[in-house]
């Protein structure tokens, strides 16, 4: 069926109630709208490899104009969906102005239900989407949304959701794409979601492009990566940018194949939680205000990449990773934490269990006013607020934070030494804790023969007069050619589950890809990667804290430079100044001869222990 219009009229069809199987596609006009009998009445079930409503592309410049549809229901389950096409949707039209959608449903599409784009003036009330994208069984982040809108086209892009509901699609609940394929050039303005609720998808929000997007109210909860997701993807090049979430419930997100932990070398896992920024080329920038985030699997609020984050006056309880999480190697800018609530986090057995935690550096730390507490018998939260290993900062404010219930003085871990205004925090008044730590190398600088060691792709040595981290000689790799080269240790006895913090100084021809490994010392086919880093000539501190799998009871620590990224045949890879510890803190190098540290034994050939308060 084609619709057509005269021009400048407006027009409606009316459809009764009934079901209605579409043998082909409703082909649609600007102008024209549809009319059911009802959502549950009027139903539309597109039978074949097409969309049920599809507007053929315009001309440069023109738009579908006041399209009005309401009361029916779109069921996409005659859709075939043995071939993923993206274009199998319920509503498939570009370019819209001033047309509305009232109690419409779109469910079981092959793709996006609602796949309207580069919209400007356009209004949802009450519309539902519900088990799309049945065809994509791959790629959870690109098409396969309930509510998917590209974005770009222009620098104003008004489309507000009032009462929209999303919940089971096979990707997100609400998807925002700047999509320069289709000639997006903008991060429009003008989008808002006002009370909607997603529930069940993979991301029950996520803004991949959106300038200035305003959540205000509503529910995002029990998405199976996270509630809310600002980010880039295959298709965007962007994450969302200024976006403001404020009053929304974001609960019960993450799952257990996807915690907010380590990657174990592992690019498949993804960071989990509530409210979650991952690293973009082009930032993210984002306010949370006011919102309760509470029993995630995965932290609270989690970010992997360099987010400027405003979070203020939030309910952040329960969750199983950290209240608050920053972790990357990369500098954040415009951290600001405050007046929030924080307790009880860190329920998770392999989560991050601060309620604030900041393990990277940054160039505008404040954390004021919050109450952090942990009042359970058995506390989950190991810190309060910890400045761990990554943490530096050209200066951070921390004022007027009540940890009183959150593990006495030692409740404020910071790591680094920086300038700072740490002043009028408030604990509970005991004294500090002593505890000792230990670093499990007994040879930590290479200061004596490194017997135990094997190399892979290179030849080992022990020079000395190299420009050492520390002592007098490093343990060097030479490259022997283009691929993998590995330093691999000898031999060291742990359990399964046991928590293991490796760090260690690498220097390696600019550009090369470093990380630091372990094998499993029994099979030594099994292994498990860090992060890798890109090395810049000088001396650069990695660390790394893993769990040691079920089965595995001997590891041997290992240093990687990895093929690609300019690799060559003669490249060095030094190492100095490693430690093992037991536990997730990241502390300062020491050994028995620096740092406060002693020898358990003979010096360069036992592991050495250092006091510290906690």
């Amino acid at each position: 069926m084609i619709l057509t219009v005269a021009s400048g009229l407006a027009a409606q069809v009316i459809v009764p109630a009934g079901t209605y199987r579409l043998d082909t596609q409703l082909t649609w006009a600007s102008g024209v709208g549809l009319a059911g009998a009802g959502r549950l009445d009027t139903v539309l079930k597109p039978n074949g490899a097409f969309s049920a409503i599809r507007g053929p592309l315009l001309a440069a410049n023109a738009y579908y104009t006041s399209c009005v549809f309401n009361d029916f229901t779109i069921d996409g389950i005659l859709q075939p969906i043995e071939t993923f096409d993206f274009s199998r949707k319920g509503f498939y039209i570009g370019r819209m102005r001033d047309s509305t959608w009232t109690n419409v449903t779109v469910g079981n599409t092959h793709a996006t239900g609602f796949g309207v784009d580069f919209l400007q003036g356009c209004k949802f009330s009450d519309c539902y989407a519900y088990n799309c994208g049945r065809g994509n069984t791959t790629d959870r982040f690109s098409s396969g949304a309930g509510f998917g809108f590209a974005l770009g086209l222009t620098e104003q892009e008004s489309i507000e959701l009032i009462g929209c509901r999303s919940s089971g699609n096979r990707t997100h609940g609400f998807y925002l794409e700047f999509s320069p394929a289709n000639g997006a050039t903008f991060n429009p303005t003008g989008i808002k979601l006002t009370n909607c609720v997603a529930t069940g998808n993979w991301i029950g929000l996520f803004d991949a492009g959106a300038k200035g997007c305003q959540v205000n109210g509503g529910e995002y909860s029990a998405n199976l990566l996270a509630g809310v997701l600002a980010g880039q993807n295959g298709a965007s090049t962007q994450a969302g940018l200024l976006g403001v979430i404020s009053g929304a419930l974001i609960s019960l997100n993450g799952q257990t194949d996807y915690t907010w932990d380590e990657y174990h070398g592992n690019a498949t896992k993804y960071t989990t939680g509530g409210a979650v920024f991952m690293e973009t080329s082009n930032g993210v920038e984002y306010a949370i205000r006011g919102c309760t985030i509470i029993n995630n699997i995965g932290a609270g609020v989690a970010s992997n990449s360099t987010a400027s984050l405003d979070i203020d006056g939030n309910v952040i309880a329960d969750n199983q990773g950290g209240g608050i999480s920053v972790k990357t190697n990369s500098a954040v800018k415009r951290l600001k934490i405050t007046r929030n609530r924080i307790a009880r986090n860190g329920k998770g057995a392999l989560t991050t269990v601060d309620g604030v935690m900041i393990d990277a550096p940054t160039t505008g730390l404040s954390i004021t006013d919050n109450l952090i507490y942990d009042d359970q018998a058995t506390k989950t939260q190991t810190k309060a607020i910890a400045l761990r290993g990554l943490y530096t900062s050209t200066g951070v404010v921390l004022l007027n934070n009540d940890c009183r219930d959150a593990g006495g003085s030692g409740a404020i871990r910071i790591e680094q030494t920086c300038p700072s205004i740490v002043n009028t925090n408030y604990t509970d008044g005991t004294s500090p804790v002593a505890a000792t730590i230990t670093n499990l190398f007994t040879n930590p600088n290479f200061e004596v023969a490194t017997a135990g060691t094997s190399a892979s792709g290179c030849t080992i040595s022990r020079p000395t007069g190299v420009s050492p981290h520390q002592g007098t000689a490093v343990l060097r790799a030479t490259c022997t050619g283009t691929g993998l080269a590995q330093a691999t240790l000898a031999a060291m006895t742990f359990a399964p589950g046991d928590v293991i913090t490796f760090s260690a100084y690498i220097r390696c021809n600019a550009g090369r890809t470093v990380r630091l490994a372990y094998k499993d010392a029994i099979t030594t086919s099994d292994y498990w990667t860090s992060h890798p880093i890109t090395a810049d000539g000088n001396w650069q501190r990695m660390s790394w804290t893993f769990v040691v799998p079920a089965g595995v009871t001997s590891i041997r620590p290992s240093f990687w430079r990895d093929s690609g990224n300019g690799a060559a045949n003669g490249d060095l890879l030094d190492v100095d100044s490693t430690m093992l510890t037991v536990g997730r803190d990241n502390f300062d190098y020491f050994d028995g001869a620096i740092n406060g540290g002693a020898w358990t034994g003979t010096a360069n050939a036992s592991t050495s222990t250092k006091s510290i308060a906690v």
